[in-house]
């Protein structure tokens, strides 16, 4: 066996891979905590079963069974989901707490979000109790972030 040869900058090959490797996995240690905090008031993820979304706790339990055409991660303890193309939320009990009947919608952000109308062609804004506190009257609309 003959040893490994030294590259130019004096690393050996070795050496190299477990830098490359180190410095992976801390890499993905600091997204997986960057992502931990921003979804940190989420204890409910969608899951994709038979062609169908359902939501599962922090552990993996099922806790609301697949019944949505799409779901997206809660957000403020809600979740948005989608039935015959209709957008609504629910709980993480799968009530729903905002009626599914929005032509369009996003995951709430500082307590709105943003839901379309196409009867009013225009964007509007509803609390997490699902009450219009910004009316439909704008061409497109996005989510709140640091109070903008």
């Amino acid at each position: 066996m003959s040893a490994q040869p030294e590259r130019a900058d004096g690393i050996k090959p070795t050496m190299s891979k477990a830098l490359t490797t180190l410095f992976i996995v801390l890499f993905l240690l600091l997204i997986s905590k960057v992502e931990g905090q921003r979804r940190s008031s989420s204890d409910f993820f969608p899951f994709l079963s038979k062609g169908k979304w359902g939501f599962v706790d922090k552990l993996g339990k099922v806790i609301v069974e697949p019944q949505f055409e799409a779901a997206w991660p809660a957000t403020e303890g809600l979740a948005m989901v989608r039935i015959e193309g209709k957008y609504g939320f629910i709980d993480k009990t799968g009530k729903v707490v905002i009626e599914i009947k929005y032509d369009g919608a996003y995951s709430f952000s500082e307590g709105l979000t943003a839901v379309y109308s196409r009867e009013e062609n225009k964007w509007g804004y509803i609390n997490t109790k699902g009450k219009l506190v910004i009316p439909f009257k704008y061409s497109s609309a996005y989510n709140f972030k640091e109070g903008v």
